[in-house]
């Protein structure tokens, strides 16, 4: 911790504020080497032992290339790098979390969320899923007393190496033998393990690479046979006694037609153009280059269904479970890349913005990697298990739906009330009750009222459809309490309704006054 504030209070003279990279001048000025051109087994393995031996330039270089040139690779890896871009993210503290550290992980997520473009930075990090590391440099910036990331920006693969005997290190190409270490609190260096075993070797393009090979060799192969048999044969005819000038002639002929469609030759000479018959035989390079595509796409996301190269050979349920190894892919990825954020971002916003931090108690970045059940599902099934006793926690069906809990006075959805003619009644000819003892003994709920015998006889009168009970002298008195001293008609409302919330309290008034207003428009239209 004393090395920590001591780096807290020379940050600026330590370089927060410049990039390490622009110290190696050199490395803007390096560019591709593109080695897929014209790639053989023999080059490719030759450019995967270099790399194991810590030269990462051309297998790197090599990779882009191979999500340049091939439109499958580029797609699936496309898909697979998106999915975490549409996932949830949020900073977690532990499950004892004091007010202090609660208080610190809403500061993190505002800065965070501070950071330009920081959906393309998680992008970014992703492409360690197929060169095996993705290191992004973190420019600084002073905020009025804080420290803040002004950007993140990714630098390319080939700027980086690995250290001699220290394969599963990353560090900066500098010209010397080992490279430089990476500057603290200045990268987000993210490692990517598609595989056990060194970071140069846990890169999926090395999978991906060999299929890339002879998917290549098939397309060039088919290539030349649509050329050939595309084009019509010539055939040049010159006379039995011809001489080899004159046969040399001719040839010139032929030739020019190909390349100026024109063509010059003696008068008893032929040239015939003759087409090809029958259909292409393409079925080998076919079977080849759709074996190599789904071997790239069994090694990117896990299965072909998802993929066009199987496109309507497999049944509906089969490729429900193709995508549920999808999903484990994306939560791989996703739990590896906040690893990583909780280290290269996260520790060092709290270690330079925060006076004191325990590193054993740190929030750290989460994605919402929770599958959602479905709605409908849930919402027949759950009062069915309820009503025969199944005992089911509040949380634990929030967590299923990905449904938050209302914050504060957060407005909520709540249930259309409907006219409910039992009830309705039932208050009515009980408030009735309360308000004729009001008139006659200076009090509501005078001696010997019995407000749920009243309750009672009410309802059983609606059931009969002796809706006279309901007739104007009765509910008069309620009208009249209800014009001078509503409050206490409201509390004694409540006094009926003990269980009641206020809204229903409300509710059940508007129906009384709804029923008294009905009421009193039919008898006077008897009258």
């Amino acid at each position: 911790m004393k090395a920590l504030n001591i780096f807290k209070k020379t940050a600026s003279k330590l370089g927060l504020r410049r990039f390490q990279t622009n110290e190696v001048k050199w490395l803007n000025t390096q560019i591709n080497l593109h080695p897929s051109r014209n790639l053989t087994p023999e080059r490719l393995a030759q450019i995967l032992e270099n790399a194991e031996r810590g030269d990462l330039t051309c297998q790197t270089d090599l990779f882009q290339d191979m999500e340049e040139k091939d439109a499958h690779i580029f797609a699936e890896m496309s898909k697979r790098r998106r999915a975490i871009l549409g996932l949830d993210w949020s900073i977690m503290t532990t499950p004892d979390s004091t007010h202090q550290e609660k208080k610190q992980a809403l500061m993190l997520t505002d800065w965070i969320k501070s950071i330009p473009d920081f959906e393309d930075i998680l992008f970014d990090m992703t492409d360690a899923i197929g060169m095996g590391y993705s290191c992004l440099e973190i420019e600084w910036h002073r905020v009025e007393h804080l420290w803040l990331p002004a950007a993140i920006h990714h630098r390319p693969p080939r700027w980086f190496q690995t250290p001699v005997n220290r394969y599963d290190h990353i560090t900066l190409r500098d010209g010397s033998g080992d490279g430089a270490e990476l500057q603290p609190f200045g990268w987000i260096r993210h490692i990517h393990k598609a595989r056990s075993g060194y970071v140069i070797r846990a890169g999926l393009h090395r999978t991906l690479a060999w299929p890339y090979l002879f998917k290549n060799y098939a397309l060039k192969d088919l290539l030349q046979l649509l050329e050939i048999y595309g084009l019509p044969i010539k055939v040049g005819k010159y006379p039995k006694d011809a001489t080899k000038e004159e046969k040399a002639s001719l040839l010139r002929g032929m030739l020019n037609i190909r390349h100026s469609n024109t063509a010059v030759i003696p008068e008893d000479m032929i040239i015939e153009f003759m087409s090809m018959q029958g259909n292409i035989n393409k079925g080998p390079f076919q079977v080849m280059i759709e074996w190599c595509e789904r071997s790239e796409s069994k090694a990117i996301v896990g299965a072909t269904l998802t993929s066009q190269t199987d496109s309507g050979s497999g049944a509906y349920a089969l490729g429900e479970v193709h995508m549920e190894v999808m999903r484990d892919l994306v939560i791989s990825d996703a739990r590896q890349i906040a690893s990583t954020l909780t280290r290269d971002l996260i520790y060092p916003l709290l270690a330079l913005n925060v006076p004191d931090i325990d590193q054993r108690r740190l929030p750290r970045m989460a994605f919402d990697v929770t599958k959602r059940a479905d709605l409908t599902t849930f919402a027949n099934a759950i009062p069915k298990l309820v009503q025969v006793g199944v005992k089911i926690p509040k949380v634990w069906i929030r967590e299923k739906l990905g449904i938050p809990d209302a914050a504060g006075d957060e407005q909520v959805l709540a249930p259309p009330q409907t006219l409910n003619p039992a009830p309705m009644a039932a208050s009515t000819h009980a408030l009735a009750a309360l308000a004729t003892n009001q008139s006659t003994n200076g009090s509501v709920g005078g001696p010997g009222f019995e407000p749920l015998s009243s309750l009672e006889k009410t309802i059983e009168a609606i059931n009969a459809g002796e809706w006279d009970m309901l007739s104007t002298p009765m509910v008069q008195p309620i009208l009249d309490l209800a014009k001078s001293n509503p409050r206490q008609l409201m509390k004694h409302i409540g006094q009926i309704y003990p269980d009641l919330e206020s809204d229903m309290l409300e509710n059940y008034l508007a129906q009384i006054l709804f029923v008294a207003e009905v009421t009193g428009q039919g008898d006077a239209r008897k009258n």
